[in-house]
């Protein structure tokens, strides 16, 4: 495990324990790290914080950047480019539906 991946896990713990301040600390030394799961542990911590917006930014421009497929260990075959375009494809509809319910909540 490298210093990355232990920050993200306290990330993770803190924010699961409403230490948001904590949390987000834990992921800006995950970012320093050059760890790109940040990313979506950051999207977590702004859609818990109730900045929906935010967080679907950070979803999209993660999905944009492909950290999907190194965050996702159960990831296609990297050899295979439509089956990871097709996993791609998927997340981004996954994006899509999460802002359309924001728009319906906000």
């Amino acid at each position: 495990m490298d210093i990355g991946s232990s920050w993200l896990t306290t990330a993770r713990l803190a924010r699961k324990a409403d230490m948001s301040s904590s949390a987000h600390y834990a992921v800006l030394n995950a970012f320093q790290c050059g760890d790109d799961a940040a990313k979506i542990e950051r999207a977590r911590l702004l859609w818990r914080d109730g900045q929906h917006r935010q967080a679907i930014q950070s979803l999209e421009g993660a999905i944009a950047s492909n950290v999907f497929a190194t965050y996702d260990k159960r990831m296609v075959d990297p050899s295979n480019p439509e089956e990871s375009q097709e996993q791609q494809n998927m997340l981004s509809a996954r994006v899509s539906a999460r802002v359309h319910f924001a728009d319906d909540v906000c």
